[in-house]
């Protein structure tokens, strides 16, 4: 529980340490793999935080938030196809994930492999993720704004990132202004 404590207070090096005790005492420790992962992931150690997640899905292939953690290292790591089947199956396995919702929905809105992006598929993601949180996320909110913007529908991008500005904290006001003078100005 502490590893889980250290990681929440951000504290990402002592988190591995206890997280690492905690998987030597119990190697089945889904839930300790998984958070050994993420801290490895915050530090910038992404091949560790991928060998945590395989290790994970390997000992239990059937819980969705690992699923999706791996998915964003396949993503920053530029293997979209493998990001694309890890957010879909954490879906199957979790269908009110509004994290795996909303992270494939930036990847098939904003995927740099033009042949992956599908802005309908993006929309229609998004709007779940944003269902699923009852529109009250910024971020959730950006994601279906970007949506709707890479789908080309610029005035329900414009109305969502209002929306999005309006609940965002003030660090990211300015960024969503960037992107709604932008569409403004198309």
């Amino acid at each position: 529980i502490r590893g889980l404590i250290r990681l929440e207070q951000k504290q990402y090096q002592s988190a591995v340490e206890d997280l690492t005790k905690a998987i030597q005492l119990q190697p089945q420790m889904v839930a300790a793999m998984n958070a050994r992962g993420i801290a490895f992931r915050e530090m910038n150690q992404l091949d560790r935080a991928l060998q945590d997640f395989n290790h994970a899905i390997k000992t239990n292939n059937f819980v969705s938030e690992v699923f999706s953690n791996r998915a964003a290292i396949w993503e920053h790591q530029g293997q979209f196809e493998s990001a694309i089947k890890d957010y879909q199956r954490a879906l199957e396995l979790n269908p009110s994930s509004a994290v795996a919702h909303n992270d494939l929905a930036w990847l098939y809105a904003t995927c740099t492999d033009v042949k992956l992006q599908k802005p309908k598929l993006a929309v229609s993601h998004a709007v779940k993720a944003c269902e699923l949180t009852s529109f009250e996320d910024w971020n959730l909110l950006d994601t279906l704004a970007t949506a709707y913007q890479a789908n080309q529908q610029l005035d329900k991008a414009s109305h969502t990132l209002t929306q999005a500005l309006q609940k965002a904290p003030d660090e990211q006001k300015k960024v969503l202004k960037k992107k709604l003078d932008k569409i403004a100005n198309n």
